[in-house]
């Protein structure tokens, strides 16, 4: 911004000095000794064009590295942060987007069935489970890092307010959340990801993940469903227009 404006500053100072400069010139050839004399007045002609041409020049460097420094600084950001989005942003947004789709689809069953079920309680894993990956990225730290401080608080309070919505376990959900990202983080990796059919057969051998499917099946009404899935579409929504700014707002 400070660029900008000294950008600004130097556009008003040419455009003072250029003025300056022809009015000083036409009231040097209009000297009744510069009249009588083409030489004198091919100086002050030349000495004007001297003045624009410092002028102009000086304009011209100052936009040319207005636009490199900018460039740059795009650059560097970007490089910044685009490791984050591809390893947590992007992957912890269509999570969000496909456990409101799951919740979606559930709510247009009159009880959602065992197979349903079992894909809300793996989505919630997922969800959550790319959360703890983003807080113990020793690089990342779950630091949401967005255009602004505004974006990046508004992305957690709807986080927040996912949570609040989500308490499937009741007081014992914190606890059920959290084996279920340990749980994420044993058996999801890279060279063999942990897919939902597999998880649905590990389900059968833990008696954990049996109690959570449980208490999820329970908590699954309608009511509850639809608080959840608006939670979930204010977070993917206001995420997804975070991002989007990233690639305008920190051009500027």
């Amino acid at each position: 911004m400070a660029r900008i404006w000294r950008l600004v500053g130097l556009i008003f100072v040419a455009l003072f000095a250029g003025a300056v400069a022809i009015g000083l010139t036409f009231l040097a050839i209009s000297q009744n000794a510069i009249k009588q004399d083409a030489t004198a007045q091919a100086t002050v002609v030349a000495g004007a064009i001297t003045v624009f041409g410092i002028i102009f020049s000086a304009m011209y460097n100052e936009i040319t590295s207005y636009y490199t420094e900018r460039s740059t600084n795009i650059g560097k950001k970007w490089d910044f942060i685009s490791p984050q989005l591809k390893k947590h942003y992007s992957p912890w947004l269509t999570s969000a987007k496909d456990l409101h789709s799951a919740l979606t689809t559930a709510m247009e069953q009159n009880k959602p069935d065992d197979n349903m079920v079992e894909r809300i309680l793996y989505l919630t894993m997922v969800f959550y489970g790319y959360r703890l990956a983003f807080i113990m990225d020793p690089e990342a730290g779950g630091l949401l890092l967005l255009s602004t401080s505004k974006d990046q608080d508004a992305v957690e309070a709807c986080y927040e307010g996912v949570k609040d919505s989500y308490q499937w376990a009741g007081t014992e959900t914190a606890k059920r959340v959290s084996n279920l990202q340990e749980h994420w983080r044993n058996h999801n990796k890279p060279e063999k990801p942990y897919v939902l059919d597999v998880f649905a057969k590990d389900i059968s051998n833990d008696k954990k993940l049996q109690e959570s499917k449980a208490k999820l099946a329970l908590w699954l009404t309608k009511e509850n469903m639809k608080g959840i899935s608006d939670a979930l579409q204010n977070f993917t929504t206001t995420f997804k227009t975070g991002i989007d700014r990233l690639y305008t707002a920190w051009g500027d």
